[in-house]
């Protein structure tokens, strides 16, 4: 039982190491050059429950050297928040855990190598986060004036300090496209079309990238069905505007537990009570590289 808990308190340190990987300096503004920027919003799947244990020692090890990271919101990792980092693992809601930006920047790496143009991915989620207004107003409603629309007025906070950090270390960046993973908390909202198109749209606007890609992540068909409002709006979505909309079809992936019950029974470095919800870390990685390519895609 010691070992195992050095094992875990060893691999949190490494972690923590891994995650400090700082921006190169300033550059002074006569050299300032494009970085191509994507952003990812939604909730834990999104903000990062996939299991750094899951993954490979070569995966954990990885640093993206051209591929920067922007993460921030109460629930990004503490010992990452609010710093301009390259993409490695333990960049999740965790300092054991990662999101879509693990997976996304093996496929960015590769885009860089063909042009030679650095990638940047800023991130905001909110672990049971809603679409539609809560009583207590932590919702990302934009559709109409119920609620507060807390978290997409967070969301726009991150983006624009991650801009900025951007711009703070030389580059001119560049939005190239969105990715969304959310609906757990709302495969039941009949409006939830209506409601993503809302704010789509609005970030679109206060962004001023009006032709902005936007790229959804299905929801898993064995917690929410393969009928849902969810996983039938982003379709929609994505056939009604085909060259700026996609979707990820991740619905048939598979958690890291079946069923709650057997997950483990606290949270620990290699699992977590409530993963019965949350994709295994390879499968996230997947997603990840999943979301990239239709994002890449849709820029041509």
């Amino acid at each position: 039982m010691k070992r195992k808990i050095v094992q875990i308190v060893v691999m949190g340190m490494s972690l923590l190491t891994l995650c400090a990987c700082g921006a190169s300096e300033t550059k002074p503004e006569s050299t300032r050059k494009d970085i191509y920027v994507y952003l990812i919003g939604g909730q834990s799947n999104a903000s990062g429950c996939g299991y750094v244990g899951d993954l490979s020692e070569a995966e954990r090890a990885t640093i993206y050297e051209h591929v920067y990271y922007y993460g921030g919101g109460e629930h990004a990792n503490i010992h990452c928040r609010d710093q301009l980092l390259k993409v490695t693992a333990g960049q999740g809601t965790f300092e054991f855990s990662f999101g879509l930006e693990l997976g996304m920047a093996k496929i960015l790496t590769e885009e860089y190598e063909k042009d030679g143009v650095e990638r940047a991915i800023i991130k905001y989620g909110y672990s049971g986060s809603s679409i539609k207004s809560l009583s207590d107003g932590m919702d990302w409603n934009v559709y109409d004036d119920a609620g507060t629309g807390a978290h997409y007025d967070k969301f726009i906070e991150v983006v624009t300090a991650g801009l900025q950090a951007l711009k703070d270390a030389g580059f001119n960046p560049v939005i190239k496209g969105m990715a969304w993973m959310q609906g757990e908390t709302d495969y039941l909202v009949s409006d939830y079309k209506a409601r993503l198109i809302a704010l789509r749209d609005k970030v679109r606007i206060d962004l001023n990238v009006p032709a902005m890609p936007f790229v959804m992540g299905e929801i898993a068909y064995q917690n929410y069905g393969k009928k849902n409002y969810v996983n039938n709006a982003i379709k929609a979505i994505s056939e009604e505007e085909p060259t700026l909309c996609s979707f990820v079809a991740c619905g048939n992936l598979a958690p890291r537990c079946r069923r709650e019950s057997d997950c483990a029974p606290v949270q620990t470095a290699s699992g977590g009570p409530f993963d019965h919800l949350h994709w295994s870390g390879e499968n996230l990685l997947e997603i990840g590289r999943m979301f990239a390519t239709e994002l890449v895609a849709l820029n041509g």
